[in-house]
């Protein structure tokens, strides 16, 4: 049976034959007259459905396949073969587990504004943070554009979708006290992991690219710790989260940790950091339940392991480290994200960073010129 639809002020007719839904411009407005002209049409589609002679090309407009959206979403997943192998992970887990689930029954072009609202709001009133909701809305923001370019509908809904604003996640770093506290700990229970931590808290590596080190890494001669990959979902994938690569100082405070590591590693190890049985750690999970163990018996507030990265920048900045040197070393694509993150913890020295302008004037003579 062709039914007519309207979308907008214009006129469409969607039919099924063989097993394959079709939508086919009437070219009609959506008027009485117009209503009236596409009803005549829509006769004339199901007379050819009936007699077996229906070609969607022989009407006026575009005639389009309606491909179901589950179908669809798999034949979208396969063409990605250029993203990495993490991505393409992040894509198939969002269309199994909610895209396909939620949108199963629909034809890709019948996805509408509507439907994505609901969508995104169900998953926000279920408790999910906005991140994995913009996450989810994102990938099927990017099968839609796709539809488009398969001239399978004409615009992209997911654009409009109304989703409150990501919350920065809290930082809560430990004192420099407390620092000595752990690693004084993991060396004492956990001496082969001991410069891991150090890493953490004197050189800010996310837990990923901390894994993924191996013993060429590290440059004693220019006393540098190149990072170029990382352990994403237990693989390991080549590059980092916004460049190939990059090089981070290694610090005083760290370099003997360093040093009494490369002792306890086999010489002719692939990894720098070892599970008990000699493998690398594919998962940083694998490093909680001692970390749990450890903050327990110190009797500190629980921390997440990433707060030990939190901990280098905010120390760092507190201490008068220039926030264009913090952000190099974290890795951040840009020193707004570093800001956006950190700045609240620089701006209790305003006063004191303030005092050597008022330096200038005081001794205007020995000031350098602005010129």
């Amino acid at each position: 049976m062709a039914r007519i639809r309207a979308k907008g002020e214009r006129l469409y007719i969607r039919v099924s034959y063989h097993g394959n839904r079709y939508e086919i411009k009437t070219g009609f407005n959506d008027t009485p007259r117009g209503r009236i002209a596409a009803r005549g049409m829509s006769s004339e589609i199901e007379r050819a459905v009936l007699d077996n002679t229906f070609d969607v090309r022989d009407y006026r407009g575009d005639g389009r396949l309606l491909e179901s959206f589950e179908v669809f979403a798999i034949e979208w997943l396969e063409s990605r073969t250029k993203q990495r192998p993490s991505t393409i992970q992040g894509y198939k887990s969002a269309v199994e587990s909610s895209l396909v689930p939620y949108f199963k029954g629909l034809s890709v072009a019948e996805i509408n504004l509507g439907h994505v609202q609901r969508y995104a709001s169900g998953m926000i009133s279920e408790g999910l943070s906005p991140k994995t909701v913009r996450n989810r809305v994102g990938v099927l923001q990017r099968i839609l554009k796709y539809a488009i370019g398969c001239k399978l509908r004409d615009d992209n809904p997911c654009s409009f979708v109304e989703i409150p604003r990501r919350t920065l996640s809290p930082k809560d770093p430990f004192s420099p006290s407390e620092v000595v506290q752990i690693l004084d700990w993991w060396e004492r229970n956990r001496p082969g992991l001991v410069a891991m931590i150090a890493i953490g808290f004197f050189a800010g590596l996310r837990p990923g690219e901390m894994l993924a080190l191996k013993p060429g890494d590290i440059d004693f001669q220019s006393d540098e710790i190149l990072i170029q990959r990382a352990m994403s979902n237990a693989k390991l994938v080549d590059g980092l989260k916004t460049s190939n690569f990059r090089r981070v100082p290694v610090l005083d405070m760290l370099k003997p940790y360093l040093v009494r590591h490369r002792t306890r590693i086999p010489i002719d190890s692939d990894w720098l950091f070892l599970n008990k049985d000699g493998e690398v750690f594919h998962q940083f999970s694998n490093i909680r339940k001692p970390w749990s163990r450890c903050l327990q018996t110190l009797g500190l507030r629980y921390r997440n392991p990433y707060q030990m990265r939190s901990t280098f920048a905010i120390n760092a900045l507190r201490n008068g480290a220039p926030i264009h040197w913090v952000s190099a070393v974290l890795g951040h694509s840009d020193i707004s994200t570093t800001a956006k993150h950190y700045a609240k913890w620089i701006i209790h020295d305003l006063h004191r960073d303030g005092q050597c302008l008022s330096a200038v004037y005081k001794n205007p003579d020995t000031a350098r010129d602005a010129k």
